[in-house]
């Protein structure tokens, strides 16, 4: 399970207005077609591939500015973008970016990334950016989606692996794993046996 930084719907909803590199990503979020770019650890949006890069599946590996000073009721940690910044909280699993925001007039603008954190700490909303069940969910389906997906990749492996085998005839078998993770290893959830008999050869006549 990959704990590489990805974002809360709401950021993609209603933080990241603009910035996107080209248009398809920002009309699917509009369509509320999140499947279309899934997965969200790998949108190319400057301050999500900046958190992509920056929260990997290693914590040791983890790079950031540091805490942001102004939310005490949260840890949220800083990374940076040119002029984007944004607010990484981590869990034991994954790592969520859940405020996005432009840094404006010297942190002095009202709509500054770090003076929006500051109202909410101030008026208790901050609980409001963390992730919802319907994050959660879509957490859910993309990791069982991408166990399916390489589960299938492996079987096809094995299968053409087979088929080269008995390409000038003989028989094979193949051992087809579980998909479930938690099975235990060698655990079998199909046994496939390849038999090829090729024709016998028939002769040849050339006219002289």
């Amino acid at each position: 399970m990959s704990r590489r930084a990805r974002p809360t719907l709401r950021v993609l909803r209603e933080d990241l207005g603009d910035g996107w590199p080209t248009p398809f990503t920002r009309r699917a979020i509009e369509a509320d077609d999140i499947e279309a770019i899934q997965p969200l650890n790998a949108l190319d949006h400057p301050i999500l591939q900046t958190a992509s890069s920056s929260f990997t599946d290693d914590p040791a590996d983890d790079t950031y500015v540091g805490p942001i000073a102004s939310v005490r009721s949260s840890q949220l940690l800083e990374i940076k973008s040119g002029q984007w910044r944004g607010g990484v909280l981590v869990e034991r699993d994954a790592c969520w970016v859940v405020a996005a925001g432009l840094a404006k007039g010297d942190h002095e603008d009202r709509d500054d990334f770090y003076k929006s954190l500051e109202r909410q700490e101030e008026n208790g909303t901050i609980s409001a950016l963390l992730p919802s069940q319907e994050d959660r969910h879509a957490l859910r389906k993309e990791r069982a989606s991408a166990i399916i997906e390489g589960w299938q990749l492996e079987v096809q492996n094995l299968l053409l692996d087979a088929m080269r085998t008995v390409a000038h005839g003989g028989d094979a078998e193949i051992s087809i794993p579980s998909p479930d993770p938690k099975a235990e290893d060698g655990e079998c959830f199909a046994s496939i046996t390849i038999d090829v008999a090729l024709p016998e050869s028939t002769p040849r006549w050339s006219r002289t």
